[in-house]
């Protein structure tokens, strides 16, 4: 057999081999991960995805990050999350967000989380939800709540509620209210309550 029937093969050009990892735009692409490496990537390497590469992980990849690599995502990742992917984070994954981060969902992000994951979250990070995400709420996510959760709503997002929303609150929930509370209330939602309801106020 001739010398030239033992030829290696002809390595690829390694200027032209991407890592394993890496997107078309040169970033961590986590859709190519497996769920065990995604488990093991660092803070610092969650903090060099942009936003817009955020939005584009897979649901059940995001899914992946442990709730302690998911709570040092950035404000700007955060609100880059879509609907579909904030479903499938668990409550662990909400618990580990501070109050501050919950308020930097988008609003229609923040109305995707189906109400089991809604109502797991703290009372802390329910003060932090701002006036424009209540008002993607559903009268479910609102009907699922505690009295004394809904009590922590911060005054100026629970009268950013629409008249629709806010006459789905129950009797108990409308008296777990403050004084606060009803004082910032606008004459269109006290308009749609029931007598009944309107009685569970509490007096300013």
């Amino acid at each position: 057999m001739s010398p030239q029937s033992f030829k290696r093969p002809v390595p690829q050009d390694a200027a032209k081999t991407k890592p394993v990892y890496q997107s078309e735009e040169g970033e961590l692409d986590i859709n190519a991960m497996s769920p065990a490496e995604i488990a093991k990537l660092s803070p610092a390497m969650l903090a060099k995805i942009s936003p817009k590469m955020v939005a584009r992980i897979q649901p059940k990849n995001l899914g992946s990050l442990t709730p302690k690599q998911f709570c040092t995502l950035t404000p700007k990742q955060l609100y880059s999350l879509q609907p579909k992917q904030v479903m499938h984070l668990s409550p662990k994954h909400l618990g580990s967000l501070t109050p501050k981060q919950v308020g930097c969902f988008a609003p229609k992000s923040l109305g995707s989380l189906t109400p089991k994951q809604f109502c797991s979250l703290t009372p802390k990070q329910f003060c932090a939800i701002t006036p424009k995400q209540v008002m993607h709420l559903s009268p479910k996510h609102l009907g699922g709540l505690a009295p004394k959760q809904v009590a922590c709503f911060a005054p100026k997002s629970l009268g950013s509620l629409t008249p629709k929303q806010f006459c789905s609150l129950t009797p108990k929930q409308l008296y777990a209210l403050s004084p606060k509370h009803v004082m910032a209330l606008n004459p269109r939602q006290v308009a749609v309550l029931t007598p009944r309801q309107v009685a569970a106020l509490p007096t300013p």
